[in-house]
């Protein structure tokens, strides 16, 4: 199935409790992000260019610390998206949520997470690793 007919047969067949992420998966994620701040794939956008945009300025301090880092705008649109728009390892279909380009067939979520967006996304996986409930996958 071609463009984004597999991804949506995928979403509507899977029930929404299988598109988890295993704390090892968020650990993992974290680890791949902080690689990509390091290398400079993963870069913050300079005032000049948010004024341009008329987006909001996030703090460079924050951007590079290791407890804090990037929002998860950031993580969204350098990331993710590029990441879930290949196709996936295993089925290959494009446009899958993260959860299920890393899980083809799905993973139940036995915890959910809300978050801000806007908040450091080390700092989110810091806290979310720190209190998971041990009964949780």
């Amino acid at each position: 199935v071609g463009g984004t007919a597999g991804a949506e047969l995928t979403h509507t067949s899977l029930p929404a409790e299988h598109w988890g992420l295993s704390r090892p998966q968020l650990l993992e994620l974290a680890t791949q992000l902080h690689r990509m701040v390091e290398t400079g794939d993963l870069t913050n956008r300079s005032r000049m260019e948010c004024r341009q945009r008329r987006i909001p300025y996030y703090d460079e301090q924050k951007f590079q610390d290791v407890d804090i880092g990037p929002t998860m705008h950031q993580v969204n649109a350098g990331y993710i998206q590029p990441t879930t728009l290949q196709q996936d390892p295993v089925h290959g279909i494009p446009c899958l949520s993260y959860a299920l380009h890393q899980n083809a067939y799905g993973l139940r979520c036995d915890l959910f997470i809300s978050h801000a967006w806007s908040e450091g996304v080390f700092e989110l996986c810091h806290t979310v690793d720190r209190n998971w409930p041990l009964q949780c996958v």
